[in-house]
């Protein structure tokens, strides 16, 4: 779909939402339309920005960017340590 896109120089509707759904933005993004940076968030994420910029001070938003540092290194730690038992169970 995205060569077509290319080729003729639109893109169709269906493909236009799987492309935005497939990369986590707006549709509006992918169609090329100004939108404010909040537009092209999904509801989630801009959620957790207002969350973030309730934050009291700096310090505060500071410390919750380390925590979720955190939590992804533990997540791919995990994830790793999964995939490893996984890749040997195979050979197995």
């Amino acid at each position: 779909s995205v060569n077509n896109w290319f080729v003729r120089g639109a893109i169709g509707k269906s493909s236009a939402i799987k492309l935005a759904d497939a990369l986590g933005v707006s549709l509006e993004w992918v169609l090329g339309q100004d939108v404010d940076a909040k537009d092209g968030l999904r509801h989630d994420e801009r959620r957790l920005l207002e969350l973030y910029n309730q934050l009291p001070n700096e310090e505060e938003q500071q410390n919750m960017l380390r925590i979720v540092s955190l939590r992804l290194k533990e997540l791919d730690e995990l994830y790793a340590k999964y995939m490893g038992r996984r890749i040997k169970g195979d050979a197995e």
